[in-house]
């Protein structure tokens, strides 16, 4: 079994009466990616500010290793540069006044190292994301990519027991975004380090991480892998959330890439297919959203490969196998 690096025991956060962060339980094994998952509001970043030790948790605790490094009830608070944890903020933080090299070079320094050292620990984390030939170019020159491969170099430069992510890649391009990610994840699994992620990016979560924990309105919902929380949801919620889906008359329900899309053409339905028209088709590159309306009136929006030659005001049918379709209350 992988060890777990950092747990968190029925921790919450109080604002006042209102409950940020409602006892929630977790555990990070080492060498994997823990995302926060849950739209704004949902407590994903105090939670990951309590970690860092930003916030002090009103109740519940938060291990680290085998050291306890907030207590509630006990009143043991380590403050965050006592954690040895690096974090990337939202922002990124990159200090304008600075070059690259000072910016990945300051906690260096606070921490009192040797200049050789740090200049050492400096090119080889630079070097590491791709950005040694900048080392001496002012932030405020730099691209929205490359700050955040400073941010993500001065988080790594003290060689962190865990690395904590706030929403990273939010003030990218789309296309940047997705570089981005790869380049985090191949970068995490070279290193081998531990992260927290959090995002409302249900596609940065499905795509980046080991486990997920789904939040909403302050409380866990859901934990696992991946696949686990996108084909077997545990709530209306985490359903609802990760990825579209389709619901039926009867609460029937299954999600848009489990359904097979065909021509009419005189075929009778079978007890899994219903009949609709193409309304409109949106062009998006590596294929076409449909949106159908079934003949019993509810709309669809289901991907389309380009090479099927649709057209609106198709007939068409949709079909689905019985093991991809669930069935939830009202």
């Amino acid at each position: 079994m992988a060890e777990t690096v950092l747990r968190l025991e029925a921790v919450s956060k109080l604002f006042g009466a209102t409950r940020a962060v409602d006892r929630v339980s977790l555990e990070v094994e080492r060498g994997h990616v823990f995302t926060l998952l849950g739209p704004s509001g949902c407590g994903k970043t105090t939670t990951l500010r309590m970690i860092a030790g930003l916030e002090r948790p009103d109740e519940g605790r938060i291990t680290f290793g085998h050291a306890t490094i907030a207590d509630a009830e006990r009143r043991v608070f380590v403050p965050p540069h006592k954690r040895n944890l690096g974090m990337v903020f939202q922002s990124y933080a990159i200090w304008p006044h600075m070059t690259v090299f000072d910016n990945v070079a300051y906690p260096l320094r606070l921490r009192g190292l040797p200049k050789r050292e740090i200049a050492n620990r400096v090119d080889r984390v630079l070097a590491l994301v791709g950005i040694q030939e900048f080392a001496q170019r002012p932030a405020p020159d730099l691209s929205g990519g490359q700050q955040q491969r400073v941010a993500l170099s001065r988080a790594l430069v003290y060689e962190p027991d865990l690395l904590l992510l706030d929403e990273p890649f939010s003030n990218l391009d789309a296309r940047l975004r997705v570089q981005m990610r790869v380049e985090v994840r191949l970068l995490q699994q070279r290193l081998g380090i531990t992260v927290v992620f959090v995002t409302h990016d249900q596609v940065e979560a499905l795509s980046m991480s080991d486990r997920i924990a789904v939040l909403n309105r302050g409380r866990l919902e859901q934990v696992g892998v991946p696949s686990e929380l996108y084909d077997r949801p545990a709530s209306p919620f985490v359903r609802d959330f990760l990825g579209q889906t389709i619901r039926l008359p009867g609460n029937v329900w299954i999600r848009p890439e489990d359904v097979q899309v065909t021509r009419r053409n005189g075929t009778i339905p079978s007890p899994t297919s219903v009949e609709g028209v193409i309304d409109t088709l949106l062009f998006v590159g590596d294929r076409y959203e449909a949106h159908i309306t079934l003949t019993t009136g509810e709309p669809m929006l289901i991907p389309l490969a380009r090479a099927g030659a649709w057209s609106p005001g198709d007939r068409v049918l949709l079909s689905w196998s019985n093991d991809r379709a669930q069935v939830w209350p009202e």
